[in-house]
């Protein structure tokens, strides 16, 4: 008998003398057969233990465990006589890398040292014609850090990545837009290739913003609203003081508005900046900056549509006021600028020169001299209009802020913002005025050698007009304070229209304080022309600073009018809402009076808004602007802003 069974014992009677054939039925008690241990330690290139390394054994059986904080693992209670093999696995390379156990006859013990797995992500950007895109930037982020640019082939490559991290890879390219945006690997467990379309982007809609300011003291949105009913990918280029220029690519869902923070984009150490933006669609877009942690200050702009070679601007002063003008560059060469400034009354005109350099953003403080920091006495205390001419024809951008400090505690208690306009117009429209609690300004310019009559219409929430006449001498800028102009005027609600048979210019500034002293302000450069749809992007209602949100409609027709308005949040369209309009009246349509399930929005919250005339087959067109007023810290209104709509394709 084999050893292994142990002792039996059997009987066997035989009673015939024949042949017999018998079965014998053995019984007795034997011994089970033994069962055998695997185990073993896991450590690193220096000798240390590696805890939760998973290690797999197959063969006679299946099993997993797990090393615990010594780096050891066990597999107890194995069939003798089977043949095992033991793999740790877990982002690492092993030496060996499996152990293998034949005939398993005792107790046996398997070691393994560790060494880190280096993974790679690469890939290739292409065109929609499959055609490679070389100088894509390529930004990897996640555990780790690192941008690429893209070579001849299109193809980028990101080495020596740890196995198990997370990674995401974006392209950017300021004149494309990719599919997808971006790949996020979590973890990454394998070597990977990722595939991008670039799609160039048509620019069928571009705008251009001068100013711009982050960091410690400044606060700056982007909004972009896509009314159309599909969606639009648009490119925003953000350029530094110094040259540099970062882009960021983003898609507009169809009737949604998305809002861009640079400061999550841009170096920790810009502060100036311009923008620009280029879509594929018709979009609507709004800047706003808001200062100081209290944002007792903001303003707005929806900037301007290309650079150009010659700019305007209406309103300014000097003295009581801070004045800077933003110069942006976009162009691949300097831009060599002129100056010509128009101070009121009889005084003479005056000239500056500036350069700007290729992408670049300079802000030029009006009332210093060319080294920036020495008073400029023929500008130090003035009113005063400006030309900017690019003389070397590298077309440029402007903008133009304004500041006003009558609070210690409050620098720049109050400030305004305008884009320059690129010509003198025979008509001016603004929808947006006021008197009761503010001092309202309208400013006329004349850049003509000759004199200029103006004939200015008040339009009035009645519908009765109010008609007056203005004399402007030649190259020169006058103010006219609205509110003392007539009774009727002062107090009131207030549109403007601005006719002169020479081009002219014009902008409105309206001031105000609760306590007397100006802690608010803003002004706007109006219409040309009226249109029957309008758009506005970037309004806030509500949050902590109590904010409130005004669309402002002019109708300069002798005739009845109907506006509708969509409102655009966070959570979607609201259904539209139609409000008659007399003629040649002016009406205030506050945003959460005429949408109930508005909200309360703010920050996140902020709001677009679509203005369209409706009445009849053949609707009269209008004029549109927006308004936000807000009380940080209960102050009433010491912040608002002001900005234009801007027309859209009907």
């Amino acid at each position: 008998m084999p050893s292994d069974i142990g002792s039996a014992e059997a009987t066997l009677e035989v009673t015939s003398d024949e042949a017999v054939t018998a079965t014998l039925a053995l019984t007795g008690s034997g011994v089970a057969a033994p069962t055998w241990t695997i185990s073993g330690t896991i450590t690193d290139a220096s000798d240390a233990p590696l805890p939760s390394v998973t290690v797999h054994l197959t063969g006679g059986t299946a099993a997993q465990a797990t090393t615990d904080d010594q780096g050891t693992y066990t597999f107890p209670n194995l069939t003798a006589g089977e043949d095992y093999t033991v793999t740790p696995s877990l982002g690492y390379t092993f030496t060996p890398p499996s152990a293998e156990l034949e005939a398993l006859a005792s107790n046996q013990t398997a070691a393994f040292q560790a060494a880190a797995v280096e993974l790679t992500i690469t890939g290739t950007v292409v065109d929609d014609d499959e055609e490679p895109v070389e100088g894509v930037a390529v930004e990897f982020s996640g555990d780790d850090q690192d941008e690429v640019t893209t070579d001849a082939d299109g193809a980028f490559a990101f080495d020596a990545l740890a196995w198990g991290g997370t990674y995401t890879v974006t392209p950017t390219q300021a004149d494309y837009h990719f599919t997808p945006e971006s790949r996020t690997f979590e973890p990454l467990d394998q070597n990977e290739q990722v595939p991008f379309t670039g799609t160039r982007l048509r620019a069928v809609y571009t705008r251009y913003f001068g100013e711009g300011a982050i960091g410690t003291f400044f606060d700056t949105t982007f909004a972009i609203f896509n009314p159309n009913d599909e969606a639009a990918a648009a490119t925003l280029a953000f350029a530094g003081e110094a040259g540099e220029v970062v882009p960021h690519t983003v898609t507009i869902p169809a009737q949604a508005q998305v809002l861009v923070d640079p400061e999550m984009l841009l170096p920790e150490d810009w502060v100036g900046f311009a923008t620009s933006i280029e879509a594929d669609r018709a979009l609507v877009t709004s800047r706003t900056m808001r200062w100081d942690e209290r944002h007792y200050g903001r303003h707005e702009s929806a900037g301007v549509a290309a650079p150009q070679l010659v700019w305007w601007f209406t309103e300014g002063a000097t003295g009581t006021f801070q004045l800077f003008y933003l110069l942006y560059n976009p162009g691949e060469e300097p831009a060599e600028i002129s100056v010509t400034y128009y101070r009121g009354g009889d005084q003479a005109t005056v000239t500056r020169a500036y350069t700007v350099a290729a992408h670049t953003r300079r802000t030029v403080l009006v009332d210093a001299g060319l080294d920036e920091e020495t008073p400029d006495p023929e500008l130090g205390d003035t009113d005063v209009a400006a030309q900017v001419v690019s003389t070397n024809g590298v077309p440029i951008v402007a903008e133009r802020a304004m500041y006003l400090t009558t609070e210690a505690t409050q620098p720049f208690t109050a400030g305004t913002l305008a884009p320059a306009v690129t010509n003198a117009a025979e008509s001016w429209y603004f929808a947006e005025g006021a008197t009761d609690f503010f001092d309202l300004f309208l400013l006329l310019a004349n850049p003509s050698a000759e004199q200029v009559e103006a004939t200015v219409r008040y339009l009035l929430p009645t519908g009765e007009p109010l008609a007056r006449s203005y004399v402007l001498e030649p190259e020169s800028r006058r103010t006219i304070w609205v509110d003392a102009e007539d009774d009727r005027l002062a107090e009131t609600q207030v549109a403007i229209t601005v006719q002169s048979e020479t081009p002219i210019l014009a902008e409105r500034a309206m001031w105000w304080g609760a306590s007397g002293a100006w802690d608010g302000g803003h002004v706007s450069t109006g219409a040309v022309r009226p249109a029957a749809r309008w758009g506005l992007a970037g309004l806030v209602l509500g949050g902590a600073e109590a904010a409130e949100a005004y669309v402002l409609v002019a109708n300069p027709n002798n005739a009845e009018a109907e506006a509708t308005l969509t409102l655009i949040t966070p959570d979607g369209a609201r259904e539209p809402v139609t409000v008659p309009l007399g003629p040649w009246s002016r009406t205030t349509l506050r945003l959460r009076g005429l949408f109930s399930d508005a909200g309360d929005g703010g920050g996140e919250g902020a709001v677009a808004v679509l203005v369209e005339s409706t009445r009849g087959e053949d609707p009269v067109p209008l004029v549109v602007e927006g308004a936000a007023y807000a009380s940080p810290d209960g102050q009433p209104l010491t912040t608002g802003s002001a900005t234009p709509a801007l027309p859209l394709p009907e």
